[in-house]
């Protein structure tokens, strides 16, 4: 068990002295190369090497860096790491709950303007918070304050783990493990509604599809050849009504929805086309957007930059030549850590959910 409860303290207590003495012993006797290691302090920013001496001088002279609880480079494991927050973490988790932290990283201040206590219509507590997003739209402020509004009261009056929108992410990501179907979703949410009318529950899967929504990360949705030949997409293709390859129609048969099928002249008596395959698209581009909102990943990101290799092993594609080669191509690429080297594979990717059925893209 370590205790970590040092690095909130000031550097001037004895506590803090003490807990740095144990963090250099503990560091030094596992991951010390030539007589040096990684310095934690809020200066060097795990960017040098140095002696015990220098490290013991920074970090009573600078502070420990608070957000490294988890000392990965200084040789804990996974396993030592838990058992020592198991006890301090799940406090913390009760008072707090990750999807807070989500949405704090996403919307910003914003979201600290909600904190799920009080059950009464946000107009009423605070008509015009601020909404601080980088390049914000009012529709899209409007967007984050309907989210906020609704989805941070609590699940019931005395509920403390759950807010509305915490529990329904959680309801809905048990039905993707499980592969429920939509209308048994909609099933349990009814069921759920009458044995507990004062919960704050949407009324159908449609409604808390719509709030899951909210948080982004959505998907297009693209009509294709229903014999894989091409994308009714593009200024070529968007506006055919038959694969130009196959012949193949994009539509099913034309329903009617007007009692009278002769009739056609109106728009509200227009058939309904309904296409026969559609590729749902994920578009990239707001997916690494959100890897560098988050706090936690956002430092991820950028690992490959700011944390040395101290070994000279290979562990990551950082380490190798091909990596070395295209920084010296492309410097003014390489120069930005927050850059990101792409590559896409779709080897094994089953969309079936099931292992017996295989899928290729390639033709």
């Amino acid at each position: 068990m370590i205790d970590k409860s040092w690095i909130d303290k000031s550097i001037t207590t004895a506590e803090y002295k003490c807990g740095v003495a144990d963090f250099l012993d503990f560091a030094f006797q596992r991951v010390a190369v030539n007589g040096k290691i990684i310095c934690p302090c809020i200066r060097c920013g795990f960017k040098n090497m140095r002696t015990r001496v220098e490290v013991l001088a920074h970090l009573l002279q600078k502070g420990f860096s608070k957000k490294y609880t988890f000392w990965y480079m200084h040789g804990e494991s996974v396993v030592q790491h838990e058992e020592a927050s198991s006890s301090h973490d799940l406090s913390e988790s009760e008072e707090r709950a990750p999807l807070q932290d989500m949405l704090n990283d996403i919307f910003g201040s914003a979201a600290n303007n909600f904190d799920g206590v009080d059950d009464e219509p946000v107009e009423e507590r605070n008509n015009s918070f601020p909404i601080h997003i980088e390049d914000d739209t009012q529709e899209e402020s409007d967007r984050i304050r309907e989210l906020l509004k609704d989805g941070n009261r609590r699940l019931y009056p005395e509920c403390t783990k759950y807010s509305k929108l915490s529990f329904i992410v959680e309801l809905y990501h048990i039905k993707v493990l499980c592969g429920a179907t939509d209308k048994t979703f909609s099933m349990i949410l009814d069921l759920l509604k009458r044995a507990f009318p004062h919960a704050n529950l949407p009324v159908s899967f449609y409604e808390a599809k719509k709030m899951i929504k909210q948080l982004g990360l959505g998907y297009e949705k693209i009509h294709a050849c229903p014999n894989n030949y091409i994308l009714f997409w593009g200024p070529d293709n968007e506006t055919k009504s038959k694969c130009t390859i196959c012949n193949a129609s994009r539509y099913k048969a034309e329903y009617n929805t007007s009692s009278n099928p002769g009739v056609l002249d109106t728009a509200e008596h227009m058939p309904r086309l309904i296409p026969e395959k559609v590729l749902r698209y994920f578009p990239l581009t707001p997916r690494l957007r959100r890897l560098y909102m988050s706090s936690k990943t956002s430092r991820l990101m950028r690992w490959h930059s700011e944390f040395p290799n101290l070994d000279g092993k290979l562990k990551h594609p950082r380490d190798s030549k091909a990596w070395k080669e295209f920084d010296l191509l492309y410097p003014e690429f390489a120069e930005d850590p927050r850059n990101i080297r792409l590559a896409l594979a779709s080897d094994g990717f089953n969309p079936f959910g099931t292992l017996s059925s295989n899928i290729s893209i390639w033709r």
